[in-house]
């Protein structure tokens, strides 16, 4: 993929989808806490000037309020990294320059043998390094990230959990806040986009019986997204790139499970533990994160060692027994046989068919 080396995308971009957003037709969610009402009875008509300006100032008071309690919350960014310390310093960059500044940046750096920890102690001093020796993989690291935040955060703060192969705009974390506070409580995930502005994940929609996951918007522009659909949008998982996090579903859930999957599947398992304690899912297309999709995994090897290490490989998004664990801790116990057998059936086909065309 191209490097990025100037500005994420183009602010004109983000612009974009918000003003599509406003001017579609689409229903939007409505707030837990509507302040909207209806006036009852007749009103003089003398008065009906002096009714609206009161109107427009107690509007533009509770927006003034409103403003003032998301900007004092705290957000905890939560980053683990393994080496690739060029990708790490650009989204770092781009932290470093937030509209919402009540942030605190945690870097878990598992064992990077590229100067990780030396280049961020002398470029970025504000951020808080914690070290693991390299065997973490995803969720331990995450975990720690997030265990030292518990440890310092108030209920009304948050976790979010950040990849280092992602770029953001400057009004991206408090697109994310926004969404989060207005919609509370809520876990809020972001609008994935690559370098040419298209949707890689638009949130994931899951059809339980047949285990498929659909990515919403997929290949589409961000702008044709806005258009069809409203924004937030409902999700049934979220991924740990780009989700916001209360603290206090960490207190009432617990952590991401380093036991059962330990970097596969465990994000999209703590989503579902938080919407049975009444979370909601939702994907912001406000908060755009510009990703890369081929830094993920394990790529462009074939044979036979491949083939069957892609199953049980702890790299792999494909191995069979921490999927089955997340089918068994996440999926309705209705559809857990049928979700299994399809789940196997479409990894283990979808494999082969790429070992062959590769041969080919």
């Amino acid at each position: 993929m191209t490097d990025i080396t100037g500005p994420f995308l183009s602010a004109n971009l983000c612009a974009a989808v918000r003003s599509h957003q406003l001017t579609s037709d689409h229903p939007t969610i409505q707030p837990c806490h509507d302040r909207t009402f209806e006036p009852s009875g007749l009103r003089p008509a003398g008065l009906e000037l002096d009714e609206e300006r009161r109107s427009a100032s107690i509007v533009v008071a509770v927006s003034l309020r409103e403003a003032e309690i998301v900007g004092a919350h705290m957000i905890y960014v939560v980053m683990p990294v393994k080496n690739r310390l060029s990708f790490t310093r650009q989204c770092l960059a781009d932290l470093a320059v937030q509209g919402h500044t009540n942030v605190t940046t945690i870097v878990v750096d598992d064992g990077s043998s590229d100067g990780t920890a030396e280049v961020l102690a002398r470029e970025f001093p504000p951020v808080v390094v914690l070290s693991g020796a390299g065997d973490l993989w995803w969720t331990r690291a995450t975990n720690l990230g997030v265990t030292w935040a518990l440890n310092r955060a108030a209920d009304a703060d948050y976790v979010l959990t950040l990849n280092n192969d992602t770029r953001c705009a400057g009004d991206y974390l408090s697109e994310l806040l926004a969404a989060a506070s207005h919609y509370r409580p809520a876990l809020v995930g972001s609008l994935a986009v690559d370098h040419r502005g298209l949707v890689v994940d638009g949130g994931v929609r899951v059809n339980w019986p047949t285990a498929k996951f659909e990515l919403l918007g997929r290949g589409l522009a961000a702008t044709d997204l806005a258009l069809r659909r409203p924004s937030p949008v409902t999700v049934d998982v979220l991924p740990g790139r780009g989700t916001l996090i209360p603290v206090e579903a960490f207190r009432a859930v617990g952590l991401f499970d380093a036991v059962s999957l330990p970097h596969y599947g465990a994000d999209y398992e703590f989503s579902r533990r938080a919407a049975s304690h009444g979370y909601r899912l939702l994907v912001s297309y406000d908060a755009l994160l510009q990703v890369r999709p081929d830094e993920t995994g394990l790529h462009g090897s074939h044979g036979l060692r491949s083939f069957v290490g892609g199953f049980t490989s702890r790299r792999s998004a494909n191995n069979l027994l921490y999927r089955w664990r997340f089918a068994r801790a996440a999926c309705p116990r209705r559809y857990f046989l049928p979700y299994v057998a399809f789940d196997t059936a479409r990894v283990v086909v979808g494999s082969f068919r790429r070992q062959v065309l590769q041969r080919g």
